[in-house]
């Protein structure tokens, strides 16, 4: 089972006696400590050797910060940076912090019919008008010319049209992602930074990581003018642990709105969804076996109990004591 409820007026509201023992205590500061990643866990889950240790120090500490303290929120997190920093050639993971048009064809962008409505805004950005005939060949376009049009128009994240540069200067860098002016405005306010001045420094990985957790427990891209959105804390949809919430929190990240799926399942397009929730599943079971291992090294004495790692979904009452010594042994031995 979960843990039960720590506090006395929540262990009350169950039923149980509002003392709790000294190894609930233990449990508690154990639910509640912060839990650092390692390059092996980063390793585990896909990324390379390099990017693993160059990314580790900086992304513990902009977790710690930001609160993304337990197994369910770290996975779901690190799932989503998995995916917005893969290399679009390798796959690897935290190798590519800033967004790149290398993967960008004729093909997809004439599915993107808001920014490249005909041939001739296609043809506008590519190196060779020729690469037209290609539609699946890859960097073909000019990366300047191709953001702007991309991002520049959309007003929602802040940019000022296409002839401000402003969709290149505050394309996506950092963890996540960060994209768009207001964004870069409004991060650099929270961190006490001027990324609008000089945005290049999101791709660092020190500041690239502070920039994607503050936008995690901060998303909601739609922000002002009509259709304003309130803004989410990725952190207490993660805590649900479930691959819905999961999908939830995809939805914040990609779209900057939670709500973007509905209830019976249908969802705006989600760019690489099957890859994060894949590694999703890479993460918890490397999570998983890193809290095993970090337990056993911290909380001498404390024998475990089943399902312990399922933490911080709603609380449950802790059943313990409620079972034969029998039962609790066999929880224990799991």
């Amino acid at each position: 089972m979960p843990l039960g409820p720590a506090l006395s007026s929540d262990r009350q509201a169950f039923g149980l006696p509002s003392i709790i023992s000294e190894q609930d205590a233990r449990w508690s500061e154990w639910r509640t400590r912060y839990r650092e990643i390692g390059p092996e866990d980063l390793r585990a889950a896909g990324a390379g050797p390099i990017e693993a240790a160059t990314w580790a120090v900086p992304l513990n500490y902009a977790m710690k910060k930001f609160e993304i303290f337990n197994t369910a929120r770290q996975a779901a997190f690190l799932a989503n940076v998995a995916l917005e920093t893969a290399d679009p050639d390798t796959g690897r993971m935290l190798s590519a912090p800033i967004e790149s048009s290398a993967p960008y064809t004729v093909r997809m962008m004439r599915s993107k019919t808001k920014s490249f409505p005909d041939d001739a805004s296609i043809i506008a950005v590519l190196h060779d008008p020729l690469n037209i005939n290609h539609p699946d060949k890859v960097r073909v376009v000019e990366p300047k010319k191709f953001f702007n049009r991309f991002y520049g128009w959309r007003s929602e994240l802040g940019n000022r049209g296409r002839d401000t540069n402003d969709g290149y200067m505050y394309r996506g860098r950092g963890a996540l992602h960060l994209t768009g002016r207001a964004r870069y405005v409004a991060c650099g306010i929270a961190l006490g930074l001027d990324l609008v001045g000089n945005p290049d420094i999101v791709a660092n990985p020190f500041y690239g990581s502070l920039a994607g957790a503050w936008a995690w427990t901060d998303v909601a891209f739609l922000q002002h003018g009509r259709g304003a959105k309130q803004m989410k804390n990725l952190n207490l949809i993660a805590d649900l642990d479930t691959a819905e919430a999961f999908d939830q929190t995809c939805a914040g990240v990609n779209y900057g709105d939670i709500d973007g799926i509905s209830p019976d399942g249908n969802h705006v397009h989600i760019g690489g969804l099957d890859k994060r929730r894949h590694n999703w599943q890479k993460f918890r079971h490397a999570l998983h076996l890193r809290d095993l291992r970090l337990f056993h090294t911290r909380m001498a004495g404390v024998p475990a109990r089943a399902n312990l790692f399922d933490d911080f979904k709603r609380p449950t009452a802790n059943d313990d004591g409620m079972r034969s010594r029998f039962q609790r042994a066999r929880a224990v031995s799991r």
